[in-house]
């Protein structure tokens, strides 16, 4: 499991936490893989987290809005063979707004707002949200996610990347893509460590990355309000709410490869900010090869734990405005 805080106006990283991980003052006590720096290094299925790039990819090109109607189906048969894509639990067919999309984490839903937009583009905007390369930070061993060449996906690896399967990321990247939408739109740069100073008194500064805007401030404020729904409403987002506070989020769920196919283990997570009026801190929260459940509601109460510190820790006023009036469903 991994944990990480990030200061949304900063880029500051104030927390890269993991378990199980190692003991500096022994570190031969801890088997090979849990010597490695999870956060920074290891790659994975991001699942639905995802979904809030596709939604704001598509709002940044003027092809959707928070309201902009879809027939979501528990399951939708691919226009090319035998290949279907299914929504994470039975249900009846739905009409949701794309805000409710992203409200019941509706794979058929999204892939309908996903596909407004050409592959190409959307590549470029998960470029720009960080993914497929690596930080600033320049760490020895950090990863840079699994994007490979948008021009060879197949068919079903493009339906299926706009909701974060058959692509991998890095508990970084996607720390960073919410820390981009939380702060109006620009994606700063890891900040891990600000100096150095020597034992002469010399003082050395690390260098930061330059920003990247990634969606325009319309987009990331459209799209933080959307993510509130999620907190509000969501079966699974309601329980990642932090009483007195305006929060917002997203769920992730994706299957684990076993041999040559998906078995049954997954990778969970939440991620989220707050308060939603003014984002100050971006807590994201993964957990893999979850025993205890294959949902993501496993990984909310460890977020609300952890922001709910936060909150406190940094003395953040609660909150004292209401959310948008979006509808999720229409008739």
């Amino acid at each position: 499991g991994t944990a990480v805080v990030v200061e949304v106006k900063s880029g500051k990283l104030l927390v890269a936490a993991e378990a199980p991980t190692v003991d500096p003052n022994n570190p031969g006590a801890a088997i090979e893989r849990d010597r490695q720096a999870k956060v920074f290094n290891f790659n994975y299925e991001p699942g639905s987290t995802m979904k809030m790039i596709t939604a704001a990819t598509a709002i940044d090109m003027k092809v959707a809005s928070p309201t902009s109607q879809v027939v979501a189906p528990y399951r939708v048969k691919m226009d090319w063979g035998n290949d279907w894509i299914y929504d994470s639990h039975k249900h009846p067919t739905m009409k949701l707004t794309l805000t409710g999309v992203l409200r019941d984490s509706s794979n058929t839903g999204i892939i309908q707002i996903g596909e407004r937009v050409a592959k190409a583009e959307r590549f470029s905007y998960m470029k720009k949200f960080g993914l497929g390369s690596k930080s600033s930070l320049s760490l020895d061993g950090e990863g840079s996610g699994i994007l490979g060449n948008y021009k060879a996906w197949d068919k079903l690896t493009d339906k299926t990347s706009m909701f974060g399967q058959g692509i991998a990321v890095t508990p970084l990247q996607m720390a960073y893509a919410y820390q981009a939408i939380a702060n109006g739109g620009v994606r700063l740069s890891p900040q891990l460590f600000e100096a150095c100073t020597a034992a002469d008194g010399s003082v050395v500064k690390y260098s930061v990355g330059e920003p990247v805007r990634a969606v325009s401030e319309s987009t990331a404020r459209t799209t933080v309000d959307m993510l509130e729904k999620v907190v509000e409403e969501g079966s699974i987002g309601k329980t990642a709410g932090v009483a007195g506070y305006r929060v917002g989020g997203k769920s992730g769920t994706a299957q684990i490869k076993q041999g040559d196919r998906y078995g049954n283990l997954y990778a969970i997570s939440f991620i989220g900010l707050a308060p939603v009026e003014d984002p100050k801190y971006v807590v994201a929260v993964m957990l893999y090869k979850s025993r205890r459940t294959s949902s993501s509601i496993g990984a909310t109460p460890v977020f609300k734990q952890i922001m709910q510190q936060v909150l406190r820790a940094y003395r953040v006023p609660p909150s004292t405005t209401k959310s948008k009036n979006i509808p999720t469903e229409w008739k």
